[in-house]
């Protein structure tokens, strides 16, 4: 039994620490990023994928290293029977076989195709880490937009609560009419609906961000933000030279943007695909063989000759039909040459017609670069007016939540002082908490507008 109670005792704990080790005690937004970037299965094929990339290189310097092998062999061979000396059986190893053949054309031109290939797989690899980054923020915000909502729906529902409790007993007191009594309880009724509707858009957010850190869906997430960590002076440097800076940051784009360094190196790739394809009839093959082997052959038995009536004749004919030595014998050589493939040069030879399916590929991407490089200007000049937008959005927030801070404290004091209403003062207090709902809105519209910037330039220029 105390058996039994101990193994239940140590499931529990086990169970519970698997939950308590995925719950983020601090998750701030570099720590969300950090951690949707290492759980995004996506990314990691993508990082399985560059690494198949940069093994295709590999394979490709392959081709300069000899092809080696062994083997063992036994002959069987037959004669006629005149050809007496002939061997009936041959033992053979070859210790070493080797060879090599190389076109150099070929081999140049898939070289480098298999290197822009991989540099066009790390290229996508950044180009999906930035798509997670994006999508990170987006569901991080969320969260703590619906988070700050459920906060107002909550305030909300509870100072109206009481104002309905005040009302009522005003109401039994004759002191408020039936109409402000169904006002009151009406507004306290849609208040819980809307407190309910905001309770689920919360729960909704925290699994869409829990799935997208990597886990469980029903993970507690107790999200670190300060909504008064704003840098008000942050581009204050940059405004002051905006044309000089939209320029700079579109040259940067041109150099850096993940996708179009992928589309260039796609093409080059194509480009020296159809090199390689053409090379087999543009080069010679040039090949090195060698072997080094034993042999051992066996002889049949030979007849004792019989006399030819001339005694000088047969002294010496044992000797002309005596069979060779049977021991191992052994032998190498080397070759040099060179193979040209003539035949290549017909027009219906197969890579001529693959040497076409590569120069189609290639204008495909000449094509989707021209047309990718028009768009990079507008989008880097696109994402920068959004975020001056979203900065202006927060300056503008942050004086407003002091006016609404004001008028709160102003409120309470006429409150207690009898000068209003708990109405007025509900809406004071809920004006001060949309106020702040707006001010988070507005940084996460600079965050993003941020983020997007970034994509947009290929790399980090402003800091998240």
């Amino acid at each position: 039994m105390n058996r039994l109670y101990l193994i239940a005792l140590l499931l529990i704990f086990f169970s519970n620490f698997n939950i308590f080790s995925q719950q983020e005690t601090d998750l701030t937004l570099s720590r969300a990023i950090d951690l949707s970037v290492a759980n995004n299965t996506s990314y990691k094929i993508l990082k399985e994928s560059a690494k198949e990339a940069e093994e295709n290189v590999n394979i490709t310097w392959g081709m300069l290293w000899p092809a080696l092998s062994s083997d063992a062999s036994v002959t069987k061979m037959g004669s006629d029977p005149e050809s007496s000396m002939r061997p009936e059986k041959q033992y053979s190893i070859n210790i070493v076989n080797a060879q090599i053949s190389v076109n150099p054309g070929f081999f140049y031109n898939s070289l480098q195709a298999s290197r822009k290939a991989y540099i066009a797989s790390v290229n996508n690899l950044r180009q999906t880490e930035s798509a997670i980054l994006k999508s990170t923020i987006d569901l991080y915000y969320a969260v703590v937009l619906a988070e700050e909502n459920l906060k107002i729906k909550q305030e909300s529902s509870k100072l109206l609560l009481e104002n309905y409790q005040t009302v009522l007993t005003g109401y039994n007191k004759g002191i408020f009419s039936r109409l402000n009594y169904l006002t009151a309880q009406v507004e306290y009724n849609n208040s819980k609906t809307e407190l309910i509707n905001a309770q689920n858009d919360y729960d909704t957010a925290a699994a869409a961000l829990n799935i997208h850190l990597g886990y469980n869906v029903d993970n507690k997430l107790n999200i670190n933000f300060d909504p008064g960590s704003f840098d008000e002076n942050e581009m204050n440097e940059i405004l002051e030279n905006e044309p000089e800076f939209i320029n700079n940051m579109t040259a940067e784009a041109l150099k850096n943007r993940p996708e179009l360094i992928q589309k260039k190196s796609l093409q080059e790739a194509n480009e020296y695909s159809t090199s390689a394809a053409s090379s087999v009839y543009y080069w010679p093959t040039f090949f090195i063989r060698g072997n080094y082997n034993y042999s051992r052959n066996f002889y049949p038995e030979q007849e004792s000759p019989g006399s030819t009536g001339n005694p000088a004749v047969d002294a010496i004919l044992p000797y002309l039909q005596t069979a060779p030595d049977e021991d191992w014998q052994k032998s190498w050589s080397i070759s040099f040459g060179v193979s040209y493939q003539w035949g290549a040069l017909s027009p219906f030879d197969p890579s001529h017609a693959r040497k076409r399916q590569s120069e189609n590929r290639e204008n495909q991407s000449a094509l989707d670069i021209e047309n990718f490089t028009r768009q990079i200007e507008l989008e880097v000049k696109t994402d920068f007016i959004r975020l001056k937008s979203a900065r202006l959005a927060i300056l503008s927030q942050i004086d407003n939540i002091k006016t609404a801070r004001e008028n709160y404290s102003a409120s309470l004091t006429q409150f207690r002082n009898g000068l209003i209403d708990n109405t007025a003062l509900i809406n004071a207090n809920l004006k001060l908490l949309t106020a702040r709902t707006l001010l988070i809105q507005s940084i996460y519209n600079y965050n993003t507008a941020k983020s997007q910037l970034n994509i947009a330039v290929g790399k980090t220029i402003l800091k998240i």
